[in-house]
């Protein structure tokens, strides 16, 4: 890897998926550094061809899908002039779609399952009509809003199961110790553990790890750690109506005042705040 990844958010704070159209300019020998995201990346592309690293390189092409697993580093290295869809989805909150589907086919990814699927000809717009579905049901609230959406994501990842893989690469895109400890934070983050039980659960000492995380991914252990439990903190103020302190607890923080704390240095917001006024957003 050629430097330290970017880590960036392409997710709302108030959202936990999101489905946009992208327009890409041709382009050559990117120098970019390769980013990396702390939730899952689906893109589907519709016309063009465009060469993407990570951890090798990969050639993409009309009707190819391409999975990108929550904390790895990628790079656009050459495209031509393209159209893809894109989603951006935290597989934490959707551990549960499909009986774990969704989450356990990024973790297959990550360890060295084919990253680039190619659907048939003839699934071509129905799987185009699926994104256009999702687009348009995250566009507003509406009644039913979360049936909905986890129906059309159960249809669409359906879709990608039974896509062909193509020719691209089938390689490890993380080392090994990487893919295992993200894979550990996403399961357990929600528990009372600290830095010192994630390295032990690892076998490796905190330094080591924490050293290697931040290397690869661009965040540490506990960054990674604080920002699953955020995502899911998110999610209960904006869609439960427990108190704030019973969520501290939930998201695995041994204290209220700890969690307020860093929920503030984060959102520079209480969570009751940030609750009021996200709520106000999704219902306008």
């Amino acid at each position: 890897m050629p430097e330290q990844p970017l880590l960036t958010r392409m997710l709302p704070e108030h959202q936990n998926l999101q489905v946009r159209r992208f327009v890409h300019e041709a382009c050559g020998g990117s120098s970019k550094r390769p980013r990396v995201h702390d939730h899952g990346i689906v893109a589907y592309q519709l016309s063009g061809r465009s060469v993407l690293w990570m951890g090798t390189s990969y050639y993409l092409e009309e009707r190819d899908f391409l999975l990108i697993p929550p904390g790895t580093p990628h790079q656009i290295l050459d495209a031509e002039a393209s159209e893809c869809w894109g989603l951006a989805i935290c597989t934490h909150c959707y551990a549960q779609v499909c009986d774990g589907f969704v989450s356990r086919l990024f973790s297959e990814i990550a360890q060295g399952t084919c990253a680039v699927r190619r659907v048939e000809a003839e699934h071509h717009a129905w799987v185009c009509g699926l994104f256009e579905r999702l687009a348009k049901e995250l566009g507003q609230p509406c009644p039913y809003q979360a049936y909905a959406t986890q129906g059309l994501l159960g249809m669409l990842f359906t879709e990608i199961a039974r896509a062909k893989e193509t020719k691209s690469p089938s390689v490890p895109i993380m080392t090994p110790l990487v893919a295992e400890t993200l894979r550990y934070l996403e399961h357990h983050a929600l528990q009372p553990i600290s830095l010192a039980d994630v390295a032990a659960a690892m076998k490796r000492n905190t330094a080591y790890l924490t050293t290697l995380i931040k290397q690869h991914t661009g965040w540490t252990v506990m960054e990674w750690l604080t920002q699953l439990r955020m995502n899911e903190a998110r999610r209960l103020l904006l869609h439960s109506d427990e108190f704030v302190d019973i969520i501290a607890e939930r998201v695995g923080f041994a204290s209220p005042s700890h969690f307020h704390q860093i929920f503030r240095r984060l959102h520079q917001r209480t969570p009751a705040v940030w609750r009021k006024e996200h709520r106000h957003l999704s219902a306008s």
